[in-house]
């Protein structure tokens, strides 16, 4: 789980544009305990989605500058596959990338 926030939260920072704000909501029901992290964004769109955990993918590998190689997502990927977390990535109609970890409670 520490990888996984890491690794959202370092993401929401590095790719928002400078001065904005990042915001992280935690959320909790009876079924699930739901961690957002939310950043404006001005390159990504609906169409990048389904993109962003996949493996070495970057939206514009001019940005990378040798410091980051497209991996981060792909563990919040991975790690959540194997404990039973849903993660999501939507894009709000004010630009704002938001994702979500859903961890489900014990029955």
């Amino acid at each position: 789980m520490e990888v996984m926030v890491s690794n959202l939260f370092s993401n929401a920072i590095t790719y928002s544009p400078e001065g904005s704000t990042v915001a992280c909501e935690l959320r909790e029901d009876e079924r699930s305990v739901q961690l957002t992290f939310s950043n404006p964004t001005t390159d990504i769109s609906p169409e990048d989605l389904p993109l962003l955990f996949d493996r070495f993918w970057r939206k514009d590998s001019a940005r990378s500058g040798g410091k980051h190689v497209g991996l981060g997502l792909t563990l919040v990927k991975a790690f959540s596959d194997l404990l039973g977390v849903s993660v999501t990535a939507e894009l709000t109609e004010e630009s704002q990338l938001r994702l979500s970890l859903t961890i489900p409670r014990p029955s």
